[in-house]
């Protein structure tokens, strides 16, 4: 599946749901670099990272992951892992409830105070 490729602060900040949905259907994911799939993903590991908006950069990985079918499964297994772990609603909603027990639990400790 392919990502964004754009140079732009949303394409390089975001994580596009196209390249969450190319994880959850097990299909290998290529995306533009980019500080918000770099902080989560590993390329060659779990997403295939290239350089933005440069057409021959975005060539040579269709063309190497083509050629790489260990790679793509590779790919495959861990993103799809990935996915089940950090980004299924669940396991985002359990996230948040985390989050709220813990600012919940700051309150209260600052209310005794």
């Amino acid at each position: 599946m392919l990502g964004v490729f754009a140079n732009n602060e949303t394409g390089l900040r975001s994580i596009p749901n196209k390249v969450l949905q190319g994880m959850a259907m097990k299909i290998p994911v290529l995306t533009g670099k980019g500080a918000g799939v770099s902080e989560k993903f590993k390329h060659k590991k779990d997403i295939y990272l290239c350089d933005t908006e440069n057409p021959p950069s975005i060539a040579d990985a269709i063309f190497e992951l083509k050629s790489d079918s260990v790679l793509r499964e590779t790919m495959i297994k861990n993103g799809y892992a990935l996915y089940r772990e950090q980004f299924t609603p669940k396991a985002i909603a359990n996230k948040l409830v985390v989050i709220c027990n813990s600012a919940i639990q700051n309150n209260k400790e600052r209310g005794k105070e």
